[in-house]
């Protein structure tokens, strides 16, 4: 029996377990975002690593400054060494926008074919499907590498510990032939291999203009407004409508799409309509961008948004201070160490009262589409969907990836596709359906299979 209908049988026999340990998964709150939760987050690793030794993985939860992670080996029985990036870290929900208990799904854990909670998409479903799957191409008697799982808990604040983590496992990373993640999202709908991702810089703007608030009605005139004049600031570095960015050399050092790249963008391009991607995301008018356009910005264009103002007051109290939470995203090829000097310079050129505070920068990642590790992956993608699958740019960031390209610049990271727009990653209800699980387990399994038989 070939391997393909020995994994079609593993899955028979496994798939309703494995849907059983997504949903254990999910009902630990393990949020790590706004640091109230420490316990359910040391849960939610203690609970990945018994899964992962119940598998047949040698696994351990390890401490290290400000962190823990899990660390859970899987002997292979071919030379090779790969490790599976992922993190049970979630992020908070609003709980009265959902349907069911974010953190309780349905006793049977299926409804409409979809398994519903935090995470499930993002990231303890593929996670835990994942798992399954490696520890399914073992048990099936093919040749397979030794895999190593770190799976961290701080991936949702950008984590800020993983360079730790990466210097505790140095010699894994340098000894091992790549890394492999299922955290990004499929192009409509089709299998997808992510070959690039775009940076961060994530900084505050602070701007104090009295020494407590002013009524406006006695001193509106000769107070400034922060609210206003960091307004001023805001125009003048990222116009209205999504207009080019005024920042001076923003444009700079960002990669060149590849004649294998162009030839991916334009096949995306043809399943691509930009006005349902805005349905889908619920976007209120909007830019008008072609197809192409949007993809090339998507993929390789920096960007300026701002998240959430501090310092205004009800009333008609002219405000003291202000506080301007904002991020860009860099494209590949560009350095996040210079697009924050170029920040910096241009907020303090147009008002040298403006405080700036980088909170952190992550690197851009991309990997050639042609590299043989991507290739594998897509031929294991294609065994499982039947169909060729795409390679794509990302539009966000994942910082473990991030500092594992900067740490270890010759090590191939594949980064499969998992999520679509209607499984609400980040949002309320959101949900893995179990042909997803399904595809994961098989391609995580196809994978290590592949990469141990590969000629």
């Amino acid at each position: 029996m070939g391997f393909q209908p020995k994994l079609n049988r593993l899955w028979e026999e496994e798939g309703e377990h494995v849907i059983d340990d997504i949903v254990n998964m999910i009902q630990v709150e393990s949020i790590s975002v706004d640091g109230n939760h420490g316990e359910e987050v040391r849960l939610a690793s203690q609970r990945a690593g018994a899964l992962a030794e119940e598998l047949g993985f040698e696994s351990q939860v390890v401490d290290v400054d400000g962190t823990h992670y899990v660390q859970a080996t899987l002997e292979g029985n071919s030379p090779f060494h790969f490790v599976f990036y992922g993190h049970t870290d979630v992020q908070p929900v609003e709980e009265e926008k959902w349907d069911d208990p974010p953190f309780a799904p349905p006793l049977q854990g299926i409804k409409k074919g979809k398994v519903y909670g935090r995470g499930a998409i993002d990231d303890k479903g593929p996670v835990v499907s994942v798992l399954h799957g490696l520890a399914a191409a073992r048990n099936s008697g093919s040749k397979v590498p030794t895999i190593t799982a770190i799976l961290e808990c701080e991936e949702e604040t950008a984590s800020p510990n993983f360079p730790r983590i990466l210097r505790a496992e140095k010699e894994l990373f340098e000894d091992a032939d790549g890394v492999f993640v299922f955290d990004t999202g499929n192009e409509g709908g089709q299998p997808t291999i992510t070959y690039s991702l775009r940076g961060a810089v994530k900084a505050y703007l602070s701007l104090v203009t009295a020494e407590s608030p002013v009524h406006s009605g006695i001193g509106g005139g000769l107070a400034n407004n922060p609210l206003i004049d960091m307004s001023g600031v805001i125009y003048n570095t990222a116009p209205p409508r999504r207009g080019k960015l005024l920042i001076p050399g923003v444009y700079e050092n960002v990669s060149e799409f590849s004649e294998a790249e162009i030839r991916e963008l334009e096949r995306i391009a043809r399943i691509t309509d930009v006005a349902k991607v805005k349905k889908e995301l619920g976007v209120i008018g909007g830019p008008d961008r072609s197809v192409e356009m949007y993809l090339r910005e998507l993929y390789a264009q920096p960007t300026f948004d701002v998240h959430n103002v501090e310092g205004g007051i009800k009333g008609t109290t002219v405000p003291d201070h202000c506080r301007y939470e904002i991020s860009m995203r860099i494209a590949p090829g560009q350095d996040p160490e210079h697009i924050a000097e170029l920040l910096t310079e241009h907020v303090r050129r147009l008002d040298d009262r403006v405080d700036v505070e980088i909170a952190f920068k992550l690197h851009p990642y991309k990997t050639a589409i042609e590299h043989p590790s991507l290739q594998i992956a897509a031929t294991a993608l294609q065994q499982v969907h039947g169909v060729e699958p795409y390679f794509a740019g990302c539009g966000g960031s994942i910082g473990a990836v991030a500092y594992m390209a900067m740490l270890f610049p010759e090590l191939p990271i594949v980064l499969f596709g998992v999520g679509e727009p209607k499984n609400n990653m980040h949002g309320h209800n959101e949900n893995i359906r179990l042909d997803q699980v399904e595809k994961v387990y098989k391609t995580s399994a196809m994978f290590s299979h592949m990469v141990a038989n590969k000629s």
